[in-house]
């Protein structure tokens, strides 16, 4: 299950909204501050700006809450270009900029680079951390960010799989090819069988004429 985490206040994201990875909470605040402008009524900040935005804590100040929106660039829905660059889209493994869809994913060069070896070794324990004596190691607890993405492979690979990485998709793609050649052989072969059926019932028309025929003029020849 993908368990991708709010860029807002790192609760479980309910998906890829305005700009960033956001749960619906955080959403549908960031439109409802758009909305009736409060961005400019919002109380003065107790923490002089410096409030830390938490699933706990993200309704206790709006003014940190929607500054945080802000520093992901989030945008109006409906307002971004069309032809957005794909790397306004983070990586889902790590959170820096994305380079494309990768191995069923969006990810970054350098996470799409560390899933393609993992798949070359052959064995996936090898993907483990250099320290599983790590109580965070050991239970698959590592926060895989931009910064320590490199810290523990071991979780990193778990996060590959958990945002839906998988070796096969580039199979599926030519399963698909396979199977759609498959499937325009059997149609020409089945107009070809078609074509013969044609073919045999015409020569069996002409052949019962052509024996008619031959009944006829006998049958003339006799009355003569």
């Amino acid at each position: 299950m993908d368990k991708t985490k709010c860029q807002i206040c790192e609760d479980v994201a309910a998906g890829f909204y305005c700009g960033a990875y956001v749960c619906e909470a955080c959403k549908k605040f960031f439109i409802r501050s758009l909305k009736s402008k409060i961005k400019c009524d919002f109380n003065p900040c107790p923490s002089e700006g410096q409030c830390t935005v938490t699933k706990k804590t993200r309704t206790q100040c709006p003014q940190c809450r929607y500054k945080k929106c802000q520093s992901l660039n989030m945008y109006a829905p409906g307002t971004a270009n069309v032809s957005r660059d794909i790397n306004h889209i983070p990586c889902r493994v790590c959170g820096l900029p994305s380079s494309g869809y990768h191995f069923g994913a969006i990810t970054c060069e350098s996470c799409k680079g560390f899933f393609r070896r993992c798949l070359n070794k052959s064995n996936n324990n090898d993907v483990a951390g250099d320290d599983d004596d790590d109580e965070d190691v050991r239970m698959g607890l590592c926060k895989v960010t931009r910064m320590g993405r490199n810290v523990c492979k071991k979780c990193r690979y778990m996060k590959c799989i958990i945002v839906g990485m998988h070796h096969n998709s580039k199979m599926t793609l030519l399963m698909l090819l396979h199977l759609l050649l498959l499937l325009m052989m059997m149609i020409v072969m089945m107009m070809i069988v078609k074509m013969m059926i044609v073919r045999i019932m015409m020569m069996m028309t002409v052949r019962m004429m052509f024996h008619q025929m031959v009944v006829i003029l006998s049958n003339v020849r006799s009355i003569i």
